[in-house]
């Protein structure tokens, strides 16, 4: 899950500076600030989830772990879906109210495609606490690095041919078509296997 981060936060920001400019960067760094800030509520509730599922399923309480990963499921997307919405419709404000009047022309447009990626991360990361929860680390670890470097491309494709928005949109269709629906695959099996 640190390679996600790196490539996401890091390689990411370095591609929008290169090919992108200072202006892009200048944007994609608060971008990333409120990813992490955010993503940060969502932690308090998913830090917690994963190891009482894991105990659910040891004690064979599987009904428990399903009910627990589901509530974890709605409040997390709940959670993204009201940000991303937020971001929408009072982002441009917020954004000038925040880093002041050099970000008032932030469009609705790379706001929407930023909303479009939290959402993909968000769902991502509760199926990483999940499949940890569910004790399916190492198949985690597979289809991450399978996802990472395509990722990466995807990301510096959609940059260099559409700008900011296309990547951020690129980044999370990606993780949609990858992670978003392979883990909760995975996540379900488990839950509903006889044998842990």
């Amino acid at each position: 899950m640190l390679l996600t981060g790196v490539v996401e936060y890091n390689f990411c920001g370095w591609l929008v500076g290169r090919i992108g400019g200072p202006d892009q960067v200048a944007l994609y760094g608060p971008l990333i600030a409120l990813t992490v800030m955010q993503l940060g509520f969502v932690m308090m509730v998913s830090t917690p989830t994963w190891p009482a599922v894991a105990d659910a399923l040891a004690r064979g309480d599987r009904e428990w772990a399903h009910r627990a990963s589901r509530k974890l499921y709605l409040y997390g997307c709940c959670f993204a879906l009201a940000s991303a919405t937020g971001m929408i419709l009072v982002g441009p404000w917020g954004f000038r109210i925040w880093l002041g009047e050099e970000f008032a022309g932030v469009g609705r447009g790379v706001l929407g495609a930023y909303a479009f990626y939290f959402v993909a991360h968000v769902w991502r990361h509760l199926n990483h606490m999940l499949m940890i929860g569910t004790g399916q680390v190492a198949r985690l670890a597979r289809v991450q690095f399978v996802e990472t470097p395509l990722l990466a491309v995807a990301a510096a494709l959609a940059l260099w041919s559409g700008g900011m928005g296309a990547m951020l949109i690129a980044m999370g269709a990606t993780i949609f078509l990858v992670t978003g629906w392979m883990l909760p695959i995975h996540v379900w099996k488990r839950l509903r296997s006889e044998t842990v």
